[in-house]
């Protein structure tokens, strides 16, 4: 297990939290550190309880709040041509939440760009679908490869 990911992980949530990420840092790898670092801090597997589609969508509504104050402190507007994008956040959050809280998966899922790469999406996704901005303001099926099943989360 690397500690090391662990920590820099919950440090890049507490950032997020407080808004305290620039315009710049805020990476798709950052995107990805963040969410991990909150899936550690607040999943209720802690507590010996099962992931469920409760846990994960209280998780997203607190992971896309985030994301729009961080917008709106840099000057980012969220609206249908920029800032939040709704589909691309619970993308990958239900990729994240399908390993968790396996860290090891996590690392080996980042050290490979074919799966956590921002363009990894483009498996499921072609651009003009992910960039539209019906999926910009809600979710959208993919229009190439399924999702499959993420441990029995509904993806909608």
């Amino acid at each position: 297990m690397n500690h090391s990911l662990l920590n820099s992980s919950v440090v890049a949530f507490q950032r997020l939290r407080q808004s305290h990420i620039d315009e710049p840092e805020w990476t798709h790898r950052m995107h990805l550190l963040s969410a991990w670092g909150m899936l550690a801090e607040h999943s209720l597997s802690r507590t010996g309880s099962s992931k469920s589609t409760q846990d994960f969508e209280r998780l997203f509504e607190m992971f896309s709040d985030l994301i729009r104050k961080l917008n709106l402190r840099n000057g980012i507007p969220n609206n249908l041509e920029r800032g939040y994008h709704y589909t691309i956040t619970r993308y990958w959050l239900l990729r994240l939440y399908a390993l968790f809280p396996d860290h090891q998966a996590f690392a080996a899922f980042l050290n490979r760009p074919e799966q956590s790469g921002a363009e990894a999406i483009s498996v499921h996704y072609s651009q003009a679908l992910i960039y539209s901005s019906k999926a910009r303001g809600e979710w959208v099926d993919p229009d190439r490869n399924s999702l499959g099943d993420f441990e029995g989360i509904q993806v909608e």
